[in-house]
């Protein structure tokens, strides 16, 4: 929240509107702006997510980025982008990529996949053919969601937070 005092101002190198404590007036349009900030960086915590799971597997295989990097078919550059989360605009690797990669790590795909934050198809065809019920556990908290995946046997392969 901005309050009176306070003059919002843009950084010349990030192009970001963001609030100097200085005279000034509230500005509504600053706010949105760094509400869009905090969503880049909730984005910026997936990309890392997925890149530090490439890092982890690429390592385990022993691989360095120059020897995976032609096995998938980018260059190491690339590849080093992908690992640190640092796509142009915040992107993520492409559906085929990411299968390149599970293919070249022997990593589960849709593991991949859901960490760059791309619906498996398989998935989504469920979610198309039964939405009323996916729509129902999206309002689920987690409690609730830990509750349903014990009647269906399955929870302790999921790892929901203790509180949310």
């Amino acid at each position: 929240m901005i309050h009176a005092g306070m003059l919002p101002h843009r950084c010349y190198k990030c192009k970001i509107l963001s609030v100097n404590k200085q005279a000034g007036l509230p500005n509504k349009q600053a706010g949105q702006t760094m509400n869009a900030k905090s969503k880049s960086e909730n984005s910026k915590n997936h990309a890392n997510a997925f890149g530090d799971r490439i890092r982890e597997l690429r390592k385990s295989k022993g691989y360095s980025l120059r020897k995976l990097a032609p096995l998938v078919g980018v260059g190491f550059s690339y590849l080093s982008k992908v690992e640190n989360g640092r796509l142009d605009s915040g992107g993520t690797p492409s559906e085929s990529l990411i299968h390149r990669l599970a293919d070249a790590l022997d990593a589960d795909e849709e593991e991949l996949l859901l960490l760059a934050r791309h619906v498996p198809q398989e998935m989504a065809d469920r979610i198309f053919e039964q939405p009323e019920i996916f729509r129902f556990l999206t309002r689920c908290d987690d409690r609730q969601l830990r509750k349903i995946a014990q009647g269906c046997g399955v929870s302790d392969r999921l790892s929901l937070p203790k509180n949310r």
